[in-house]
């Protein structure tokens, strides 16, 4: 059975038009299927965005108002340059405090010439002392540790750039699955 907002988010997916980066709104959808809500320890939200729905920056903002993000590991294929400047607002206005990146090499490659988003990225990586580092990397994975002692995970199909396509996310709290993936995945990318 569908409400409302996926009704209307598949009449979305007919149009021809790219949808546009509102951060806001994709906040405004995400907490609309959560009602509000983060996943409680050991509980699991498995979600699916359409186009124009909302994004892995739209989970991270989110828990970011709620609780102050005190720790982030992020593993996607490609970083946007406007995600990561709302990321770095987050920093400015004290909710997310240190950060590691992992974007794909093949991003280093691609956006050289044409955008240098990961010239921008280093940029604000080296102001606040940040981590990003471009490695062969295809997974997405976002680990989030908050001062209240939760411990976010977001496994999604989303990379962390405005890409308005369906996207899966299961999103938990559980410290058993974030210790899995930060001594495992992100010591690969670490290493890597």
């Amino acid at each position: 059975m569908m409400n409302d907002f996926c009704k209307s988010a598949l009449l979305t997916l007919k149009s021809k038009k790219r949808s546009k980066f509102k951060v806001g709104k994709e906040i405004y959808n995400f907490e609309s299927v959560t009602a509000g809500r983060l996943p409680d320890n050991d509980e699991i939200f498995t979600l699916i965005s359409v186009s124009g729905g909302f994004s892995s920056l739209a989970i991270i903002l989110s828990i970011a108002q709620k609780e102050k993000i005190e720790q982030i590991y992020c593993s996607t294929f490609r970083i946007g340059k406007e995600h990561f400047r709302k990321l770095y607002g987050s920093f400015l206005s004290g909710n997310i405090k240190l950060a590691e990146f992992y974007t794909s090499d093949v991003q280093k490659k691609t956006d050289k010439d044409k955008y240098d988003y990961l010239g921008f990225i280093k940029n604000i990586c080296k102001e606040t002392k940040w981590i990003v580092k471009p490695v062969k990397n295809h997974s997405k994975v976002i680990l989030m540790k908050t001062l209240k002692g939760n411990h976010y995970i977001v496994e999604t199909s989303s990379n962390l750039n405005e890409n308005p396509k369906i996207e899966q996310f299961s999103v938990s709290n559980d410290v058993e699955l974030f210790d899995f993936y930060n001594n495992n995945l992100f010591e690969l990318l670490r290493n890597a």
